[in-house]
C-alpha cells in the first residue's frame, strides 16, 4: 500500500511540474483502484451486518468483480467501481489502458470530480518476466483525470504502462487483493 500512495504522489507532483513548465496544466487526480470480488452474503452474514453500520462486511469470493478505491491523491473518489463501469471498470474488464480525451463525450463516465475533462486508465496486470502481461490477472487500474481535454497523449500512455508494469513486477497484488473488503453498499456508490 505504501509503494502505491508514493507512487501515485510522485505521478501527481511529477506531471504536475512537467505540465507547468510547459505552459499546462498537470493531473487533479492520481490514484488506484485494486479489484475485490464480492460475495453473496449468507444468514450469518447478514447477522454480522447488523452489528455496525460503518464497518466490514464481506470478503472476497465468488460474485460481481469490483474495484476498490486505494491511495490516490487528489480530491475524495468513488469507493466502489464494477468492472465493465465507467472508464477504470472498462480498463479492468478489458485489460487495455483506456486513453479518454474528452470524458463527457463518453456514456459510461463516472463523474467524480466536474473539473475533470480528460482521463487515462492503465490496468495493473500480472507481470511475466518482469513485463506486463496482457493475458495476465487484473489487480487492479491506475487511473489518473486531469482538468483539461486532450490532458494526457500517448507518451502519457507508454510512461504511465511502464510504471504500472514495474509496480506489477514489485507489489505483491494477488495478497493485496485478498487484504481488500468492500464495505456495506449503498445507493449512493457509483457503477454498482
Amino acid at each position: 500500500i505504501s509503494i502505491l500512495a508514493n507512487t501515485a504522489a510522485l505521478v501527481y507532483h511529477e506531471l504536475q511540474s512537467f505540465h507547468k513548465q510547459r505552459g499546462g496544466s498537470g493531473p487533479n487526480w492520481v490514484g488506484f483502484y485494486i479489484r475485490r470480488q464480492t460475495i453473496a452474503a449468507s444468514s450469518k452474514d447478514e447477522d454480522e451486518k447488523e452489528q455496525g453500520e460503518g464497518e466490514l462486511v464481506k470478503r472476497a469470493g465468488e460474485g460481481e468483480k469490483m474495484l476498490i478505491l486505494g491511495p490516490f491523491h487528489g480530491k475524495p473518489a468513488v469507493v466502489s467501481i464494477a468492472f465493465g463501469k465507467g472508464v477504470c471498470g472498462t480498463s479492468a474488464a478489458t485489460k487495455t489502458t483506456q486513453l479518454v480525451e474528452d470524458v463527457h463525450a463518453i456514456e459510461n463516465h463516472i463523474a467524480c470530480d466536474s473539473a475533470s475533462n480528460s482521463e487515462i486508465v492503465v490496468p495493473l496486470l500480472g507481470s511475466k518476466d518482469g513485463q506486463r502481461h496482457e493475458g495476465g490477472e487484473v489487480f487492479g487500474v491506475m487511473d489518473l483525470d486531469s482538468p483539461v481535454v486532450k490532458g494526457f497523449d500517448r507518451h502519457d500512455k507508454e510512461g504511465l504502462e511502464r510504471i504500472c508494469s514495474l509496480l506489477c513486477s514489485t507489489v505483491d497484488f494477488p495478497s493485496l487483493c485478498s487484504m481488500v473488503y468492500i464495505e456495506k453498499q449503498t445507493k449512493k456508490d457509483c457503477g454498482s
